[in-house]
């Protein structure tokens, strides 16, 4: 009977053991189904709100300042200097004398030469007499032809020298104007290049004028941008203070060597402008008025190189196609998108953490 129970009670331990592991399975399973169901959390973005504005396409040039006119006046004779009236900052006026040189020989030249012309003159004029008188007597039969032809023929020499003569002081009273250096126009003395006792030769510049009553700013556009700069074309300036405003006036015909053409626009008068001085010229090449407007991390390139942009709706992100018109200053102008869509900005692994139809969480 003892060894019967031991057997019974082998056979029934495994069995109680097999079945306690059943119902603690099923307990578990019991309690996972009666929990609620996990949820994926929604992707953080940050965002940004498409609104209405302008935006412009601006790029810098380096402009230098020029004067309206600039006059490098120099002589046209070989003289001494007398006397140079002006030094740098000094105003001149329009046919002011500014430089005088040596002109003592000149004069006594053109006295020598006048005085002759005047003693050929009058004997101009006693062989015009006499040569009437002989024309007369020739027609009466008193005096030969011949004789009346060789008094014309003196007539005519005489006044040969005398018209050489005078073309001899009217060369002197040229050279003479040459010894007096007036200014072309109303100005500025920039540079004096020449003292009193100096010798001045022809072509040596002796002192520089600049006009000042307007400036000319020129600046070198590349090729590329050309197709944007036209006549009245925005442009400003700001050499400190107030930015100064100007309209492209002109450009030049032709290409410069490196590609690129000068334009130049008109300034007025300012104390800020130095002839000579460079200074930052903002050119407006392209202006959109009441564009929409999204900051440029918001545009998504595609594979194909068509730009989209995520907007989120009811909390789920949307693919907007767009078209993009401009992009400055980490702005783009673009069509495809609502004025006051909500758009999302790059986030910071990139946008392979987002794509269409996807639960996010605007981070405020």
């Amino acid at each position: 009977m003892k060894v019967h129970g031991k057997t019974l009670a082998a056979l029934i331990l495994p069995f109680l053991l097999i079945l306690g592991c059943i119902l603690l399975v099923g307990s578990k399973k019991a309690r996972l189904a009666a929990a609620p169901a996990p949820t994926t959390r929604p992707t953080p973005v940050r965002t940004a709100t498409a609104e209405l504005g302008a935006l412009a396409d601006v790029r810098t040039y380096l402009a230098r300042v020029e004067s309206w006119q600039r006059a490098d006046l120099a002589a046209q004779i070989s003289a001494r200097v007398l006397s140079i009236r002006h030094r740098e900052g000094d105003q001149v006026r329009r046919g002011e004398n500014l430089v005088r040189l040596d002109d003592g020989e000149l004069q006594s030249a053109l006295a020598e030469a006048e005085t002759t012309c005047a003693t050929l003159e009058r004997n101009v004029a006693y062989r015009e007499r006499e040569q009437e008188r002989d024309a007369v007597l020739a027609r009466e039969g008193a005096i030969a032809q011949a004789t009346a032809d060789a008094t014309a023929d003196r007539l005519n020499d005489a006044r040969g020298r005398l018209s050489a003569q005078e073309k001899r002081c009217d060369e002197l009273r040229a050279r003479l104007a040459y010894t007096r250096i007036v200014s072309p126009f109303d100005g500025v003395v920039t540079r004096r290049l020449a003292d009193p006792g100096a010798l001045a030769t022809p072509g040596q510049p002796l002192l520089t004028v600049d006009d000042r009553s307007r400036l000319r700013v020129c600046f070198d556009v590349p090729q590329e941008d050309l197709s944007a700069v036209a006549a009245e074309t925005p442009v400003t300036l700001r050499p400190g203070g107030e930015p100064l405003r100007l309209n492209v006036a002109r450009l030049h015909p032709a290409l410069n060597p490196d590609r690129t053409r000068t334009v130049e626009a008109d300034a007025p008068p300012d104390p800020r402008l130095a002839s000579g001085a460079y200074v930052p010229a903002e050119v407006q090449l392209r202006r959109l008025d009441q564009a929409v407007l999204i900051p440029e991390e918001c545009l998504v390139a595609g594979p194909d190189g068509r730009m989209s942009v995520f907007t989120v709706e009811d909390g789920v992100t949307r693919v907007h196609p767009v078209e993009v018109s401009l992009v400055r200053q980490g702005m783009a102008a673009v069509t495809g998108v609502s004025p006051d869509a909500i758009v999302v900005r790059s986030t910071y692994l990139g946008w392979n953490r987002l794509a269409a139809g996807k639960r996010v969480e605007i981070l405020r």
